[in-house]
């Protein structure tokens, strides 16, 4: 479960890269929305199942990724917003501990992975990446 609300920034994200693709985005967010409102129709019944949705937000992160580096700052920065939440839920102050701890492992990870240089094979220059992420093959 908390693997999921690390990647929703990410699936947010894709959403947003898909905002221009009307066609791809009707086939994305209106399943999703139809799933998500039977899923929580049929909670009622008693019978605990798998969420049909998750195979339509993972479409939506693989939309949104850019590099394990960004993807671990967001993640980091979702637990840290989530920390208070999860004090004042459980009424003690050791799993927002554990939160803060993991998010800020996870930014220290996210800031050495993105000091790292980019994988190239040899002989060749790294490509250029623009500020909205797209490779320029020059």
């Amino acid at each position: 479960m908390w693997l999921w609300y690390a990647l929703i920034p990410v699936a947010l994200f894709g959403l947003w890269r898909m905002r221009t693709r009307l066609d791809v985005l009707a086939l994305v967010a209106l399943p999703i929305a139809l799933i998500a409102a039977q899923y929580t129709l049929g909670l009622n019944s008693g019978v605990r199942q798998r969420s049909g949705v998750e195979p339509l937000l993972a479409l939506m992160i693989v939309a949104g990724w850019v590099s394990w580096a960004v993807s671990l700052r967001w993640a980091s920065a979702v637990f840290a917003l989530l920390a208070p939440l999860a004090a004042i839920d459980l009424r003690s102050p050791w799993p927002a501990v554990g939160l803060l701890s993991a998010a800020a492992l996870l930014f220290l990870l996210s800031r050495r992975l993105s000091q790292r240089e980019p994988p190239t094979l040899p002989g060749e220059a790294p490509l250029p990446v623009t500020a909205d992420m797209h490779v320029e093959r020059v």
